[in-house]
């Protein structure tokens, strides 16, 4: 009965990026954001690093991003 209506996230089977709360298939523009998600992260990271921390940085730590 449940199997019709219930999503199994659990299911090896299912390779595409699935809602645990609404069971709705993530669309291409979101599995490819997520994606995405640490290399974006990490570039942003690494501009305030460079901004904001290091000796001789341009911007102090406080001011808005």
């Amino acid at each position: 009965m449940l199997d019709n209506d219930w999503v199994n996230p659990f299911n090896s089977g299912d390779q595409d990026l699935i809602s645990l709360s609404t069971g709705t298939y993530a669309t291409s523009d979101v599995q490819t954001d997520l994606m995405k998600a640490r290399d974006i992260g990490k570039r942003a990271y690494e501009e305030f690093r460079t901004e904001r921390l290091e000796p001789g940085h341009m911007k102090g730590f406080h001011d808005p991003i």
